[in-house]
């Protein structure tokens, strides 16, 4: 049910991403490494993060984890393996599209922070040529006027 995920050389590996193919709940044991996609996966929702000083007890946290939590992890995890897999680059693995593959992910990522850094941008350029108006990005992305 749950896969050990530690540090590889020079940080991060691929045992998340392997234990999300195997459909086990990740045990992620990387303090302070960022996972694929963590800014847009709901990390929580289908794995479980323990602080390497807390190995030790890895068995009893794992054995009071009810069944209901682990079932509720593993029906995240049906959601999001796809996005581990490089179906455009590779090929599919169990007859999945490429829609929400690795590759379909990344670009989604990428074109988010393009379009953040591009309001950032805008912002600035209208903040400077306007001394009046303030442009504020939403959270949500929306570009709002507010007048000083």
């Amino acid at each position: 049910v749950f896969c050990l995920s530690v540090v590889g050389p020079g940080g991060w590996s691929h045992t998340t991403t392997l234990a999300a193919l195997f459909g086990c709940v990740p045990v992620i044991v990387q303090d302070n490494v960022t996972q694929p996609y963590e800014e847009d996966l709901p990390y929580p929702a289908f794995s479980l993060r323990v602080p390497l000083r807390q190995v030790p007890e890895l068995p009893n946290i794992l054995a009071q984890i009810p069944e209901a939590q682990v079932e509720q992890f593993q029906r995240a995890l049906k959601c999001v393996w796809r996005r581990f897999v490089w179906t455009s680059v590779h090929g599919d693995v169990a007859d999945e599209d490429d829609s929400q593959d690795a590759f379909a992910t990344l670009m989604l990522i990428l074109k988010r922070r393009l379009e953040s850094e591009q309001l950032k941008k805008l912002t600035q350029m209208v903040s400077y040529c306007d001394a009046n108006f303030k442009d504020v990005l939403n959270s949500d992305g929306t570009f709002i006027m507010k007048s000083r």
